[in-house]
């Protein structure tokens, strides 16, 4: 089942739009391609000052994140649901930190449960994806083992 849509939604088109997204839509939706308007929101993060790491996270090459923005493309289906996971992530992280700057600066320093990682450079992978996750919710739940 997934989680809540309001805040990837709200990350990724800035504002909700009139109705709930049902998870059919929201699917269709990343099959489909996220528009360029959502990279010109997530380059607004305080943590892609280094659009080079943001074009990673997307599985792109910088060149190709500047393409779509300057062209106005929309991202592929696997690049969708990598926009989706990381705003999907930053959502949970606002949570668990109870705002977006504390969130970020989390994603943004390096964790012991991730091996001295940065959980934004883990993001780059299915893998590395899940366990940031699972770190989020243990540390939601104050389990540091």
């Amino acid at each position: 089942m997934m989680q809540d849509s309001e805040g990837p939604l709200r990350l990724l088109f800035g504002h909700l739009s009139q109705r709930y997204l049902s998870e059919w839509e929201i699917h269709a939706l990343l099959e489909k391609g996220l528009p360029a308007d959502v990279l010109r929101q997530l380059r607004q993060l305080d943590m892609f000052r280094d659009q080079a790491r943001l074009a990673r996270i997307l599985g792109m090459t910088h060149s190709t994140l500047q393409q779509h923005i300057r062209n106005a493309e929309p991202l592929s289906t696997a690049q969708s649901g990598c926009a989706w996971q990381f705003a999907q992530l930053l959502a949970h992280a606002e949570s668990v930190f109870g705002d977006r700057t504390s969130a970020e600066r989390w994603l943004v320093t390096p964790a012991l449960g991730l091996n001295g990682q940065a959980p934004v450079d883990c993001l780059t992978t299915p893998v590395g994806v899940g366990m940031v996750g699972e770190l989020l919710t243990r540390i939601d739940y104050c389990v540091y083992t």
